[in-house]
């Protein structure tokens, strides 16, 4: 977060090794980040976690460090997690892995390209604690 609201820190790379001076890309409040290709461009995108909005926020990489807010895609429960991008569906393109609890489901947002994903697809029901959990639901995956 910076001074202005909430934010996302981006610390781009330098040369030496080190970590530049860090840009803010307004992604709002962010619990968990999953980065990856979203549209298929070969670039590394953002999608955070905003449980203020039940949305999941993508930033499509413009370049340079900075970010375009792209249309918000809504939870299908309660209370995300954690979210990972990968190609789970074999298309070629990085989908969207959620857990979600209330319930706790494992969901799977296939991307459709351009950036968009499809509705939501329940590939698992983790039951009341799922084993790679604490006790405190904010420590799972």
């Amino acid at each position: 977060m910076n001074g202005s609201g909430p934010s996302i820190a981006i610390f781009p790379g330098q040369s030496d090794g080190t970590l530049g001076v860090p840009k803010y890309v307004n992604g709002g409040i962010a619990v968990a980040l999953a980065v990856g290709d979203i549209n298929g461009d070969g670039i590394s995108g953002i999608i955070g976690v905003n449980p203020t909005t039940t949305a999941f926020v993508p930033l499509l990489n413009a370049g340079k460090g900075t970010f375009t807010l792209q249309a918000a895609l809504p939870f299908t429960e309660d209370f995300p997690g954690r979210v990972v991008l990968a190609d789970f569906a074999g298309s070629g393109r990085n989908d969207l892995l959620a857990v979600c609890h209330n319930p706790d489901v494992l969901y799977l947002y296939p991307n459709l390209g351009g950036g968009n994903f499809g509705p939501a697809q329940a590939l698992a029901n983790l039951g009341p604690e799922p084993s790679s959990c604490s006790h405190q639901k904010s420590h799972c995956l």
